[in-house]
């Protein structure tokens, strides 16, 4: 201890450049106990504060604290009160009989310090802990932590308050001193630099104290010894945004965030271990996108080191929101620390804001029948670590989703679950084979409430998806794979399918329902669908012959007048067309509002939708997103049921509107059992207070994972059954971006399938990406593969069509890759012996260049028999070149070339299939 006062006490001498270094600075703490103070309104909590504070406010006594560093001794027995002209938040404290107790408490706190210097700061001692960045939760046993640092500090005020006496080295007085700490250290607990500390060695590299043993230095205390130029990195955290400020314009929202904070479990005692351990995991990002200089010394020896790298535009943009957040969760734990002190009397009943009506909505979307999670991540970066590696987070899957569902449900009197089309299909065999009866059978109990049309809904075509949706069995042709009513009769759907542009051809009548109108405390809202008008371009053109898909702006707002004629105000537009942000070399965070490098067809939609609609949910590329666009909300949350977009709102009782300025939404992951606690940490902490803990504790559903075992366990013996063996991971990401290890070995396939004369004599494939809808991983080679991954992997049973192209339209053809009309280019998955060069800086009909085959080059007035699937074929993707395709032939379907193509791997050696790792596209630049 007597360390920590005499280097804090150098570094005054930094004071007249920095502000000093008490954690969040008076306006942090202020607000922190004005939320709490707000929090504890009409509450008994509240009642026993005013009792014992008098006529003072958490507001006003959370920096109490640090006004009795006012307090000073030059001999540690004389004791006197200096008045700071610099503290204007002290004032209510300078009445004689509150200078007496600051004296009292300093003086009977004085004893691990000393007098070296003068130091005032040496009753600090409860303010710190200075555990290693290195360490992944809290534990007073490591290096930094002691009996007496701020996170047991906490413990002790709270249980002074319940009646227990303080340890020593703690003197507290009595309850009302122990209520002014409190209310001050649940904030200092929740500054990062408070509770960790990076230890860094002569040359400015971390060290790990609790492995290399403790060396003072090497201790930076909190921060307080490394600089950004003469400005502590303390002293940066300290500082709260005058928006946060509680006369600041972010106070409401930063208040109604705090009022969703999930109360943590357990004995109170304990809570701020819990929270430490958060603390540690997220502070973690302070330090490490920093890079420091070597060490130097100050008069007094100790230990300086300036910041030379990571403290840029985007590290601040980065910790602004981070101390948000913070600010929410210490004034929300604050009350509730003093509720679980002072409980109410009786049960109360909780009502909402007087005129207003909560409403959250939970929507997901592109789940495509993933009902159980497999080897199903979420790639994440942590947005407060830019240089960190990209995690793959283990996500996903039903039973998951369900938990997280429920809990978010459990929270919210009013909720609603929104699907966001593609429900089903491209699916995994547990829903294929089913007929996707499975996964709606078991939606209907997840309580989905309003669902709209994807395009894979029309895969199987038109007559298939109203079964779907009305219900009813199928006929099963004999010897068929997939079963129709095979556990038990099919209801349909429970929820409404909405599809307000899709239309009959010729006419301007919906086939489906237009809009969902579901009331919330006597306020109707209403729910607008539509799907992307591309769909007839990438599905099977027979799947949707005779229908018509309608521009998605002008049918959304033509439905929202329908609606307000009917006294509908408050509307929600779920389009199934979406975009992306960031890009493949700087993924965006997908809570991010600012949405960068915002691209693709819904932000041309949205552009274009009426101010009518108050919030878009989006779907279809698979990204997330929450983009704050003209005042409104538009998300999407991936797919495979890996994320959740969820929003709170309010509705007015009297306009009927929603409270716009109001609104707190965030994507949040579904987090499944593979998922550590680190990991859980990690993603929970960057979310709303609201959120936070249900992502953070969020258990699989067992009974949901009991029905789809049970489903599993039909179909066992056709998924478990061998195919083929593979010496390394196929997958469909491609470092090159342009044809992947999964695309190729399909592409090989299909060209295997028909390379006889007999089966269309074909030279070459071409695969469609969308088409490759999972990866063959591989953690242990050689894995064996079995039916239910490779179905997985093209689950279509689309059909092989060997046709003829010339040079001069195989060229054209890949110039197809990407229109003008495109942001990114869809790449073709081409065969083995056929390679080109992409040129992605070159403009349209410029891109291709020496394209070759077998070493080759493509001669343009040559024909060529080139195989792809049927929907390429006709034209699927944009790829209309394959429409020209002379003298067609369809050759058996893409999975039987698959499964026949891994076979022989099953009993030869030689035969294992082994990833080929050079692309057969080279992209330049």
């Amino acid at each position: 201890m007597k360390n920590r006062c005499i280097r804090i006490a150098s570094l005054l001498l930094l004071s007249a450049l920095s502000p000093l270094a008490q954690a969040w600075h008076a306006p942090g703490h202020h607000t922190i106990g004005a939320i709490a103070d707000r929090m504890l309104e009409g509450t008994y909590a509240g009642k026993m504060v005013r009792q014992t504070l008098g006529d003072l406010s958490l507001e006003q006594v959370s920096v109490w604290a640090d006004c009795v560093k006012t307090v000073t001794s030059a001999d540690g027995v004389n004791f006197s009160f200096k008045p700071n002209s610099q503290r204007p938040e002290c004032a209510p404290f300078a009445s004689p009989a509150e200078q007496a107790r600051m004296i009292a408490y300093v003086k009977a706190n004085w004893t691990q310090c000393g007098t070296a210097h003068g130091n005032e700061w040496c009753h600090s001692q409860y303010h710190y802990s200075d555990v290693s960045p290195l360490r992944e939760q809290y534990d007073v046993r490591y290096a930094g932590a002691k009996p007496y640092d701020v996170v047991q500090a906490v413990r002790v005020m709270i249980g002074v308050l319940q009646g227990q006496s303080a340890p020593a080295p703690f003197q507290i007085a009595d309850k009302r001193e122990a209520l002014m700490l409190l209310s001050h250290f649940v904030g200092d607990l929740h500054q990062p630099l408070h509770v960790e500390s990076i230890y860094l060695d002569a040359d400015g590299k971390p060290v790990d104290p609790d492995k290399q043993g403790f060396d003072p230095k090497t201790s930076s205390e909190g921060g307080n010894n490394t600089l950004i130029k003469d400005q502590r990195l303390h002293a940066f955290w300290d500082a709260v945004p005058s928006a946060y400020e509680v006369s600041g314009s972010a106070f409401a929202d930063t208040l109604s965030r705090a009022r969703l904070v999930a109360k943590s479990p357990g004995n109170p005692l304990d809570w701020s271990t819990q929270w430490a351990s958060e603390v540690v995991q997220s502070a973690k990002a302070a330090y490490s996108p920093l890079r420091f200089g070597p060490r130097t010394e100050d008069k007094y020896g100790n230990p300086n080191w300036q910041i030379v790298a990571g403290f840029d535009d985007a590290y601040k943009t980065r910790a602004e929101r981070y101390k948000q957040a913070e600010l929410a969760l210490a004034g929300a734990r604050l009350a509730q620390a003093l509720q679980a002190v002072w409980p109410e009397p009786t049960v109360a009943k909780t009502s909402s804001p007087r005129g207003k009506i909560p409403l959250r909505l939970i929507a997901f979307n592109d789940f495509h029948g993933n009902l159980e999670p497999a080897e199903l991540n979420l790639p994440w970066s942590d947005p407060l670590e830019p240089q960190a590696q990209r995690q793959r987070i283990p996500a996903g899957g039903l039973p998951a989703l369900s938990g997280l569902v429920k809990s978010l449900r459990k929270d919210a009197p009013n909720s609603l679950l929104l699907s966001s089309g593609d429900l089903f299909g491209a699916s995994p065999l547990i829903s294929t084979l089913f007929r996707h009866e499975s996964t709606i059978t078991l939606m209907n109990e997840l309580g989905v409430d309003v669902g709209i049309l994807g395009n894979h809904e029309f895969d199987a075509g038109l007559e298939e998806l109203k079964r779907l949706e009305k219900g009813g069995c199928a006929t099963n042709p004999p010897g068929a794979v997939t079963q129709s009513c095979a556990m038990q009769k099919f209801a349909g759907m429970r929820f409404p399918l909405l599809g307000a542009n899709v239309l009959k051809a010729g006419s301007k009548k919906p086939i489906f329902a237009p809009y969902a109108i579901r009331r919330v405390g006597g306020v109707p809202v209403g729910f607008i669908g539509v799907v992307t008008r591309e769909t007839p371009s990438i599905v099977i053109p027979t799947s949707v012959q005779g229908l018509e898909f309608a521009e998605e702006a002008e049918t959304i707002n033509r439905t929202a007048k329908l609606l307000q004629k009917r006294g509908v105000h408050a509307i929600v537009a779920m389009i199934h067309e979406g975009g992306e942000i960031g890009s493949a070399d700087q993924p965006a965070d997908w809570n991010d509002s600012s949405c960068p490098q915002a691209r693709g067809a819904v932000f041309d939609i949205v552009k274009k939708i009426g101010p009518a609609v108050d919030l878009i949910l989006t779907a279809h590329t698979h990204q997330g997103y929450r983009c704050l666009i003209d005042g409104r909300m538009v998300m999407q949350a991936t797919s495979y049921g890996r994320g959740l977009s969820v929003v709170d709102l309010q509705l007015d009782r009297k306009s009927g509107r929603i409270d716009r300025a109001h609104l707190i939404s965030a994507n949040l992951p579904v987090l499944n059992e593979r998922s550590n606690r680190l990991q859980r940490l990690q993603m929970a902490r960057l979310l709303p207070p609201a959120y936070s803990a249900a992502v953070l504790d969020n258990q699989s559903d067992s009974q949901v994972a009991k029905e789809i075992a049970a489903y599993a366990a039909q179909v066992a013996g056709t998924t478990q059954r061998p195919i083929g063996r593979i010496a390394g991971p196929f997958v469909r990401s491609s470092p090159t971006r342009t044809d992947s290890t999964a695309g190729r070995l399909i592409a090989d396939a299909m060209l295997a399938a028909t390379r006889d004369p007999a089966k269309g004599g074909a030279e070459l494939a071409m695969m469609n990406e969308g088409g490759v809808r999972s990866d063959l991983l591989c953690a242990a080679p050689p894995c064996t593969v079995n039916f239910g991954q490779v179905f997985s992997m093209q689950p279509f049973g689309n059909d092989l069509v060997v046709l003829k192209l010339s040079g001069s339209q195989l060229i054209a053809l890949l110039e197809q890759q990407q229109t003008p009309n495109l942001v990114s280019p869809r790449f073709l998955q081409p065969s083995q012996g056929f390679s080109y060069v992409w040129h992605a800086d070159a403009a349209y009909g410029q891109r291709v260049s020496d394209a070759r085959l077998n070493g080759q080059p493509i001669e343009p007035s040559r024909d060529y028999r080139v195989v792809t699937n049927n929907f390429l074929a006709a034209g699927g993707d944009g790829f209309t070149i394959f429409r020209e395709g002379r003298q067609p032939q369809t050759i058996g379907q893409d999975l039987d070339a698959l499964l026949s193509y891994m076979l022989p791997s099953l009993k030869d050696d030689s035969q294992i299939l082994q990833p080929e790792p050079q692309a057969r596209a080279t992209r330049s630049p």
